[in-house]
């Protein structure tokens, strides 16, 4: 457990967690445990019901589904600004995908039971949450047309971005691999938009690592859906 003392340190932020009172903050960090998640570790399967609540701090959390194929086709990315769990705010503990570790780090842990009593108590935090909801789900409505219109150099570059925005380092593992399963296209395909943005200098790869060397470069090559839900985030959560 943790004490008023430990919520307002910078390893210790979660911006969903952030913007509450610090009366409420307070109440909501007492009930959980900090925990650090590694990489890899699944969190929920899907059609599973979730016992645990998840607010990155320093880590992130991919949701995944399976497709017929085996491979996990990436949905959605939880960094510290947001959270694993909420569908709980609707009633539903069942989460229809994988949620597993991309980015190993810290989080903020607290139990089914004591989240939907905080939820029913706490109305900012019920406001905050909804809101996050909402976000999520826009998010996922502009992907599926990301999908199917934007080229996949230019997609590649977005999904980077998002890891970028939720990591505190430049520098982050990503196999060509787990970006094909991610993105749902074949091997090579990444490999050849990697090495385009590599070769103009934007980014680095060796050896599963990939480093962003040109923000702004990286931002101009992404689709034109980076900074669309990040700016609604602002707006709503702040």
């Amino acid at each position: 457990m943790v004490s008023p003392e430990q919520v307002n340190t910078s390893t210790n932020v979660n911006r969903l967690l952030a913007g509450l009172t610090r009366r409420d903050r307070e109440q909501v960090l007492a009930g959980c445990t900090r925990v650090v998640l590694s990489g890899g570790m699944i969190l929920v399967e899907a059609g599973e019901a979730m016992a645990q609540v998840y607010f990155p701090i320093d880590c992130t959390i991919c949701l995944t589904t399976p497709t017929e194929t085996g491979i996990q086709l990436g949905v959605s990315l939880i960094g510290y600004e947001g959270m694993l769990g909420t569908t709980l705010s609707t009633g539903i503990a069942m989460l229809q995908v994988r949620a597993s570790v991309q980015e190993g780090g810290g989080a903020w842990r607290i139990s089914r039971n004591k989240f939907m009593l905080l939820l029913a108590t706490l109305p900012l935090l019920r406001r905050r949450v909804f809101s996050y909801l909402h976000l999520s789900l826009d998010y996922l409505i502009r992907k599926s047309v990301c999908c199917q219109f934007h080229l996949l150099e230019a997609r590649l570059a977005y999904w980077l971005l998002m890891v970028h925005d939720r990591v505190d380092e430049d520098a982050f593992e990503l196999t060509h691999q787990m970006l094909a399963d991610l993105l749902g296209v074949r091997r090579v395909g990444i490999t050849l938009a990697a090495r385009a943005l590599q070769s103009r200098g934007l980014i680095s790869y060796r050896r599963g690592t990939i480093t962003i060397l040109d923000r702004e470069g990286v931002i101009a090559a992404a689709c034109t859906c980076y900074g669309v839900t990040e700016a609604a985030y602002e707006r709503l959560l702040g």
